[in-house]
């Protein structure tokens, strides 16, 4: 490993590889007296340019290519690019909780968890929301997709939600764990499998997408 200096003296929350050459960093705080940033390198990490964008503390961030990409974060807050971060808009969320986790498809669907159990979805690279109520409040911690139709969430008290029909509705597959779940990921090598782990080392598996989940 190499040390990089990346011009940031701020907590770095979130990273999104877009190829061997570009990747975007979310940097910010919790105090909105601070401006937080984007750090941007075009060269593998060689250098890094600073873009400001707002006061928020942003713990994830997703572009779609090197030119549209979504930053999410504190108070309901999202800004979107189509220029590589040239340029930020401030679409509405219609929230104004914590916007903690989220992931997106090629096609133009982004979807963002909340603290208060809400998810967000847009079909449109970000540029409008709608709140999808999901049956809980509890903290969104991570989201993933197994297809286009198909994805799972994660909560702070150990729950696991499905949606097949695009996220429009969600339903509960998985409620024993009760612990935080910090993690869930979909493996690309198999399609069928979801892994979630979370506090105290817990590592959940499913085989079968979703249905049924061993400890």
């Amino acid at each position: 490993w190499l040390w990089q200096n990346g011009g940031s003296s701020q907590s770095l929350n979130c990273i999104n590889v877009i190829d061997q050459n570009t990747v975007f960093i979310g940097g910010g705080s919790s105090n909105i007296s601070v401006h937080s940033h984007i750090l941007k390198t075009t060269n593998g990490g060689l250098n890094w340019n600073t873009i400001s964008v707002g006061t928020q503390y942003y713990p994830s961030v997703h572009f779609i290519d090197v030119n549209t990409g979504i930053i999410c974060g504190s108070n309901g807050t999202i800004f979107r690019t189509t220029n590589s971060g040239l340029n930020w808009i401030q679409p509405s969320s219609g929230v104004t909780e914590l916007l903690n986790t989220m992931k997106c498809l090629q096609t133009g669907n982004y979807y963002i968890g909340t603290s208060l159990g809400k998810i967000l979805k847009s079909t449109n690279y970000g540029a409008n929301w709608n709140i999808v109520n999901t049956g809980t409040t509890d903290q969104i911690t991570s989201i993933d997709l197994l297809n286009a139709t198909t994805g799972f969430f994660t909560t702070s008290t150990g729950k696991i939600f499905k949606t097949t029909n695009n996220g429009d509705n969600w339903s509960m597959v998985f409620s024993n764990a009760d612990i935080y779940l910090t993690k869930l990921c979909v493996p690309v090598v198999n399609g069928s499998s979801i892994i979630a782990f979370g506090y105290l080392g817990i590592i959940l598996s499913s085989t079968d997408s979703g249905s049924n989940w061993n400890i």
